[in-house]
């Protein structure tokens, strides 16, 4: 039997701290770590941190969990702890039901991650490792500690960020989203760390 959906305007609760990072799986994680670090430790350790899919949650602890792959899903929610916060359109893998007619119509989990900061609240929603598949290594794997190649979807940036332009636009108040080290801060600008 499924455990019940806890209503998605629970998730607000969550928003102690000012800030949240979203951790995708880019090679630029690995480049922005550091930096991420060198800021002020307080803030990071009161920070609120969102995974996509699995492999940040093996180089950073995260409160949550974002996975919009069914294929994927399962997989991910094998490799975490559990008490991490799991989210999905997907009931079954879900400790929350979107409730609320989520008005994102990409084909990433990062789309979805980041509009559920803004509806979240945060004052500052910061991008780490989200590198639009640009180059020849899309991933890092942690597992290996080395970056790979794979394929996926449409590699135009011109594309990836209309779409992301797209998220902001329904996002409340985007100028709260920030990048770190990678393609999006064409689209939503560099996160400072002040």
């Amino acid at each position: 039997m499924n455990k019940p959906l806890i209503e998605m305007k629970y998730l607000k609760e969550y928003n102690q701290g000012e800030i949240c990072f979203i951790f995708g799986s880019g090679e630029s994680l690995l480049k922005s770590l550091p930096t991420i670090f060198k800021y002020d430790f307080d803030k990071i350790k009161d920070s609120f941190r969102i995974s996509i899919n699995r492999r940040p949650l093996q180089l950073i602890p995260c409160d949550m969990i974002v996975s919009i792959d069914f294929t994927q899903a399962e997989f991910n929610w094998n490799h975490i702890k559990h008490d991490t916060i799991k989210i999905s359109p997907f009931d079954k893998y879900s400790d929350y039901k979107l409730d609320i007619l989520v008005p994102i119509d990409g084909r990433y989990s990062s789309l979805l991650a980041t509009w559920l900061a803004c509806y979240m609240e945060f004052k500052e929603i910061v991008l780490v490792g989200m590198d639009c598949y640009q180059g020849k290594k899309r991933y890092f794997d942690s597992d290996e500690n080395i970056p790979y190649e794979c394929n996926h979807g449409n590699n135009d940036l011109e594309s990836h960020f209309a779409t992301w332009r797209r998220v902001a636009e329904k996002c409340s108040n985007p100028e709260r989203i920030k990048a770190l080290n990678n393609p999006l801060e064409k689209v939503f600008g560099r996160w400072e760390g002040k």
